[in-house]
């Protein structure tokens, strides 16, 4: 079955990320989950085709190993086949094509860990038995599905993806990673700042290794989409990789240098106190997790901290918030890369914008 939808967004996204011609593929049963995946990507690219093939891993497996397709979206469980045991029979560039559908349990969120840690492009959460819809608001799966399609490694798009509502994006020396002349680099802060990650989901496997290789003097706080559950589940992952004290944050912790400190995306962080005793304050989030806004009232409330920072963010997000990261006088600013690299490697964040010693 093929399903076509079509959108007058078309026009704001470039051909290049358009790949006319390429289905996206849903090996999932569910007519309503189908329907709205179908949705969200014609929201973002207009004209788009959608190929269901049953639910069943070696039609799946078979399918992947033909013809050409983009986002895979695979559920966690398939007749025949686990969607693991496909996904590792997979060579690394369809592996990369993946999304991973699992269901808001503790469960699923191991199975999409290891997802990651194999070389899987992302997961998306599901609600219902069987799924019948994505979990999470509209604003944040748009978003998600945005930086996954303009992240193809096979064909860059020129541009990003727009839907309504969404942040513009500006040409900066953010996305080019150079740095503004009048800003000293890194070496200009104290070696010992904390790291301050703001990860998506997909970068979550590529950090495991360079987390295990920072400083023991360092303290790194890492912010975990998608709630409680999946927060827990990446603590054990970690534990298990980092070789280091991993632990949830609570409000009023001091940072630990050598520890990593884990907070979800339903709270607000704010680092205060001095650069040899540093405090974590959390509150609620007043925005919807996983949206612009939230990620917007994250930042900011990280950018006043006084106490001087090493931000990491996803390369997305660096054009999104070129605006608010100008104002980034204290600290330092790094871009995030997905996923593990070759053979495992560690994703070692990369500088773009060098703090001022205050």
């Amino acid at each position: 079955m093929r399903i076509l939808a079509g959108s007058t967004l078309a026009a704001t996204v470039p051909v290049a990320a358009r790949r006319i011609g390429i289905p996206f593929l849903a090996a999932v049963e569910s007519v309503p989950l189908v329907e709205e995946i179908r949705r969200l990507l014609a929201a973002l690219l207009g004209d788009v085709e959608v190929e269901v093939v049953p639910q069943e891993g070696p039609l799946a497996l078979n399918r992947l190993r033909g013809a050409r397709s983009r986002l895979v979206f695979l559920p966690m469980d398939l007749r025949l086949m686990e969607g693991l045991t496909l996904l590792r029979a997979l060579p690394p560039a369809r592996a990369r094509q993946v999304v991973l559908l699992v269901p808001d349990t503790v469960e699923g969120y191991r199975v999409a860990w290891e997802a990651l840690c194999l070389g899987a492009r992302d997961f998306m959460v599901t609600r219902g038995a069987p799924p019948q819809r994505l979990k999470g608001g509209t604003a944040a799966r748009l978003r998600q599905l945005a930086h996954l399609i303009s992240a193809d490694d096979e064909s860059p798009a020129a541009e990003s993806l727009t839907w309504p509502n969404s942040p513009s994006r500006p040409a900066s020396c953010l996305e080019t990673g150079a740095e503004e002349p009048t800003r000293p680099g890194a070496s200009a802060l104290d070696q010992a700042a904390p790291w301050l990650l703001l990860p998506e989901s997909r970068h979550l496997a590529g950090l495991a290794a360079w987390l295990r290789v920072l400083p023991l003097g360092v303290s790194a706080v890492v912010r975990v989409p998608e709630g409680v559950r999946f927060l827990r589940v990446v603590r054990e992952g970690l534990g298990r990789l980092v070789q280091r004290p991993v632990r949830e944050l609570s409000d009023g912790d001091r940072l630990v240098p050598g520890h990593v400190h884990l907070w979800t995306d339903l709270e607000v962080l704010r680092v205060c106190g001095e650069e040899s005793f540093v405090r974590a304050r959390l509150s609620p989030l007043a925005e919807a997790p996983g949206s612009w806004g939230a990620r917007r009232e994250v930042l900011t409330a990280l950018l006043t901290s006084p106490v001087s920072l090493r931000l990491a963010l996803p390369d997305a997000d660096l054009a999104e918030e070129e605006d608010l990261l100008a104002g980034a006088r204290r600290h330092s600013v790094f871009r995030l890369e997905p996923g593990p690299g070759p053979a495992g490697a560690a994703r070692e964040p990369v500088e773009v914008l060098g703090g001022r010693a205050p």
